[in-house]
């Protein structure tokens, strides 16, 4: 088990190319709101970064894809995991 103090606020879960770098500036804000931020850097399929986020103990999850980049909208699953 990973020591409380690790558990994240927010895991990010990226799907598609177009994310990416708006995942990356999403993590860095966050970062420096104080949150514990985390995302996927490895490409993978939606469902193996839920078990990330699950793993991490995230408290929060947010979904990013090329749809939520043109929208400027995103979807956040607060608890989604426990």
């Amino acid at each position: 088990a990973l020591p409380i103090e690790n558990v994240l606020d927010v895991y990010i879960a990226v799907l598609g190319e177009e994310a990416n770098l708006k995942a990356l500036e999403l993590v860095q804000a966050l970062r420096q709101q104080g949150f514990k931020a985390e995302r996927d850097y490895l490409n993978r399929k939606l469902k193996a970064q839920f078990k990330s986020a699950d793993v991490f103990g995230a408290k929060a999850l947010i979904t990013l894809g090329e749809s939520e980049v043109e929208s400027g909208l995103s979807t956040i699953k607060s608890d989604a995991l426990s």
